[in-house]
């Protein structure tokens, strides 16, 4: 300040403005008195006479508290000891991106009306070397910590970023905490650009984001805790692509949640209310579960979701008042309908080791190349998708298929079949004139007729072999917990699949006579309807040709004259038809064993009865074994 009581700026006070700035570039202590006005040309002239130390230009002490800082301002100095702009006002830009902080630096109630700058490339982010309080810290504009580094920690608490919010590549060597932050734009600590690193605790407790959270390639090696984490804004996404080393409880809410990449190397539990949720490149090598967040009747969960939902109405109204309507935080519809069961769309190439699944739908989700798929643990509530049932095809008998099956039948046409993948489209109507169109209106209600709801498409994808391989391995886990009656599908669709991968028409011939005659030994309507029919068809043939005609006997025809008797050959009237056939029919069909009862048969006859023997007991077991597997536990 200048004798005349006014700034450097406006001072006509000469002599004192050098003695002042002479004195500090001795001792680098740099005060301004509480509300004064400061702009670039005044910090340039200031920091031109900064002592030089390692080459750098330095303020040793830097007061700026409640200063107004008109226009574009620059730092470009290192501050070595203790920094204060608590309540100092940003007209404008403000750019931090040369600074280095070498002691604490405060922004304690700090108000930035235009953009922030701590850094925007990782070369020329910022050091904070000592802790960095941000309590209570308005952000009116974007604010970007691109490669910025805090060494001893952080502290956002109560900070309202207004903006979109970057920190990308900024590394916290100490404790972070975010408690009770709000976050009206997006908030990306990663993506294309790099991934934070949070070495130390960090607590997001509270906070509300009414945008989109990127958290791709984000590191967390020490505890974190997000309390309830709720994105409100209609179709927000969380990417959730982060690196989790210690174990961490989540409960989220989002339109979608992008987790592809997650690591989860500590384990943990993630409770999810999501329209989707993709998983596929993640890795859970330690238990870990991810459910759905509903009422499971425990005294815990029930209390635990009355706190999420007050914590979600609460979060809602904040981003309401925030943005005044300007963008969408009513209740999804559709594609992006929160549910407590969400869909996770996709597990492919993850490692499922630690991995269990509960109160999730996986109608949608792929498994193509996930590692260790046997180990993937999934409880009775999990959803999968059904066989197409349709006007026609009532008599399919229902099971659980998984995705790659209906995209490869929908691509080859198989009738009620759809491909998750093109999920919301609905029939293409019939165009054209004339005979065109009444055949395209037959072929559209022939679709619809048999089972076709909702999707339709005409391309699918995958091989079956491969598909042969997922259902091996999920039957595998289900056996491995001891869950035969969930394993039963599983191996009805691996079956399925291996006769549809079969190059050898031997081969293929044998499977369909085993889907044929008892759904792969697991219908056992299947196998005793064969057993029946065998039986009938088999009782026809006894009563038309198996029945040898009877042997003709001597027999006395007449008394002669002369006191003899005339004897002449007599044939024995043949048995009772059809009814006869059946009993002898279905006495062979059920004694593998029994003796050849007396009764004289055609060479037709033998060869039907000891079929029978073989067929008979062979579809009884199938029976048996069916019955079996879907009561085994």
């Amino acid at each position: 300040m200048g004798n005349d009581g006014r700034c450097f700026g406006h001072t006509s006070d000469t002599r004192s403005v050098n003695d002042t700035l002479e004195k500090f570039s001795h001792d680098g202590n740099l005060w301004f008195t509480s509300g004064v006005s400061l702009n670039q040309g005044i910090l340039d002239r200031v920091f031109s006479s900064a002592p030089i130390v390692d080459g750098r230009r330095t303020v040793q002490d830097g007061r700026f508290s409640a200063s107004q800082f008109d226009g574009d301002v620059n730092f470009q100095v290192m501050f070595r000891g203790r920094t204060d702009f608590s309540e100092a006002n940003f007209r404008a830009k403000a750019v931090f991106r040369s600074a280095t902080f070498g002691g604490d630096v405060h922004l304690r109630f700090a108000k930035f009306f235009g953009e922030v700058d701590f850094g925007e490339d990782p070369a020329l982010g910022v050091s904070f070397q000592g802790v960095a309080d941000f309590y209570g810290a308005t952000f009116h504009d974007s604010a970007t910590f691109f490669g910025a580094s805090f060494s001893r920690g952080a502290n956002f608490i109560h900070v309202n970023f207004n903006g979109m919010t970057y920190f990308w590549r900024t590394d916290f060597a100490g404790p972070v905490s975010f408690w009770r932050s709000t976050f009206s734009g997006d908030f990306n600590c990663g993506g294309v650009a790099g991934g934070a690193h949070f070495r130390e605790a960090v607590d997001f407790t509270d906070a509300v984001f009414c945008g989109e959270l990127d958290l791709t390639d984000v590191r967390f090696s020490g505890t974190v805790d997000f309390g309830t984490l709720v994105l409100h804004r209609w179709t927000s996404w969380l990417r959730l692509g982060a690196t989790f080393n210690r174990p961490v409880t989540l409960a989220i809410s989002a339109s979608r949640v992008e987790a592809r990449g997650l690591r989860m190397l500590g384990g943990g539990r993630l409770n999810i209310r999501a329209g989707e949720v993709n998983l596929s490149d993640s890795d859970f090598p330690l238990p870990t579960i991810i459910g759905g967040l509903h009422d499971t009747g425990r005294v815990e969960d029930r209390l635990f979701l009355e706190r999420f939902e007050r914590k979600d109405k609460e979060s809602r109204e904040i981003c309401r008042r925030i943005h005044s309507g300007e963008m969408h935080f009513g209740e999804e519809e559709g594609r992006w309908a929160r549910t407590d069961k969400p869909f996770i769309v996709s597990l492919a190439r993850a490692n499922l080791s630690g991995l269990a699944l509960s109160g999730v739908n996986l109608t949608w989700c792929e498994f193509g190349g996930a590692h260790n798929l046997d180990k993937l643990r999934i409880e009775h509530d999990v959803l999968f998708d059904e066989v197409p049932r349709g006007k026609w095809l009532r008599f399919r008998t229902r099971r659980r298929v998984i995705a790659e099956e209906a995209m490869w039948r929908a691509g080859h046409g198989f009738f009620g079949w759809h491909n998750p993948r093109q999920r919301g489209l609905s029939f293409p109507r019939p165009t054209g004139r004339g005979v065109r169109w009444v055949l395209g209106r037959v072929r559209l209600l022939l679709r619809q007729a048999m089972g076709w709801r909702r999707r339709y498409s005409l391309r699918g994808s995958g091989d079956p072999r491969q598909v042969a391989g997922l259902y091996r391995a999920l039957r595998k886990g289900f056996e491995d917990n001891k869950y035969e009656p969930g394993a039963a599908d599983f191996y009805y669709g691996e079956m399925e699949m291996r006769r549809a991968a079969s190059n050898s028409l031997t081969e293929r011939f044998l499977l369909f006579l085993y889907w044929l005659i008892s759904g792969y030994g697991m219908r056992a309507w299947r196998a005793l309807a064969a057993f029946t029919l065998v039986v009938l068809l088999s009782g026809a043939l006894f009563s038309q040709w198996g029945f040898a005609e009877p042997v003709p006997t001597q027999r006395a025809t007449r008394l002669n004259p002369d006191g003899t008797i005339a004897y002449g050959k007599y044939r024995a009237p043949s048995p009772d038809g059809f009814l006869e056939g059946f009993r002898f029919s279905l006495l062979s069909a059920t004694s593998l064993l029994r003796p050849f009862e007396a009764k004289p048969l055609t060479g037709l006859g033998v060869a039907v009865d000891v079929s029978l023997r073989l067929i008979g007991p062979a579809l009884l077991g199938l029976a048996i074994l069916s019955i079996r597997a879907r009561v085994k536990r």
